[in-house]
């Protein structure tokens, strides 16, 4: 796995299926994301194997914000696709409904791609 300049990569805490990782995969799915935080049971180390991954990717503002599930490894993978204008309006939906998902995944979430500190930024 090559790193772009400005840009760090986080090992996951919990291996993915035959010992792969996501990090590639998310760059390969989305080259120019801005940052992605893996979060629910296997950031929190809760991982079993029934276990999905949650991912939060942050991508620039002329992408579409949007929610995705596909299988990695074997495993389902929630996408949670945005913009950092999404982002904002999606944490203020969850404030609204009262519940905290993104807001969850970004303040305790493993982080996986950092592009220039956007991932931070990104925490509520």
């Amino acid at each position: 796995m090559s790193v772009q300049h400005g840009e760090t990569v986080a090992p996951m805490a919990q291996p993915l299926g035959r010992g792969q990782r996501p990090v590639p995969a998310l760059r390969t799915r989305f080259p120019g994301a801005l940052a992605a935080t893996l979060g629910g049971s296997v950031a929190a180390g809760r991982v079993t194997a029934g276990s999905d991954l949650d991912i939060a990717v942050l991508i620039g503002d002329g992408g579409e914000t949007c929610r995705e599930t596909i299988r990695f490894e074997g495993r389902v993978v929630e996408l949670f696709v945005h913009t950092r204008a999404g982002l904002a309006e999606l944490f203020a939906a969850d404030v609204a409904a009262r519940r905290a998902v993104l807001q969850n995944v970004y303040a305790t979430g493993l982080v996986l791609v950092d592009t220039a500190g956007e991932a931070g930024r990104a925490r509520p």
